[in-house]
């Protein structure tokens, strides 16, 4: 579905090509991280968040897709310099097959590797997140479903507006 072209994005900001995650994203993009922003404030726009990736020190970025559906990918992905942590990524992508939305938290790398838990808790910490990421991008995909169907129903009441109106009344 998705993943491939989330998967070469993100690599191509370990290699100082912020350029690729940008074209990916719609032109209204809303990005949202839920730690603490250190560039600007957690919510940006296409712009921001293309100056964002500009200050992505160059390294190899490892990414990984927790899951791929027609309208939402969820990923987490390495952070070059510092192997201690991750990003756990919800991407909404809109009819077009642009990214619409982006959820993205930083986490602990050892959260990311269950396989070093032998008692499971971290794929069970993993599975929870997957989960709440999820119903965060579900209501949001509700959200936009409602808007798009308004404007849809908006555009049927001009047109109806613009069959009935005489030309030369105007």
């Amino acid at each position: 579905m998705h993943f491939e072209k989330i998967e070469q994005a993100i690599k191509d900001l370990g290699r100082g090509i912020p350029e690729s995650f940008r074209d990916l994203c719609a032109d209204n993009v809303t990005v949202e991280s839920m730690h603490n922003s250190s560039v600007g404030s957690n919510v940006k726009n296409r712009a921001e968040t293309y100056e964002m990736h500009k200050g992505v020190p160059e390294g190899s970025i490892e990414v990984r897709c927790l899951a791929d559906t027609a309208d939402m990918c969820l990923v987490w992905h390495s952070f070059p310099q510092d192997d201690t942590i991750a990003y756990m990524c919800a991407y909404h992508f809109n009819s077009n097959g642009h990214i619409a939305a982006c959820y993205y938290a930083k986490t602990l790398m050892i959260l990311i590797r269950p396989n070093q838990n032998s008692n499971g808790a971290a794929r069970d910490d993993i599975n929870n997140i997957k989960d709440e990421v999820k119903s965060v991008v579900a209501g949001h995909d509700y959200r936009l479903t409602e808007v798009e169907n308004g404007l849809r129903s908006l555009d049927e009441w001009a047109e109806d507006v613009a069959e009935k109106t005489e030309p030369d009344a105007l």
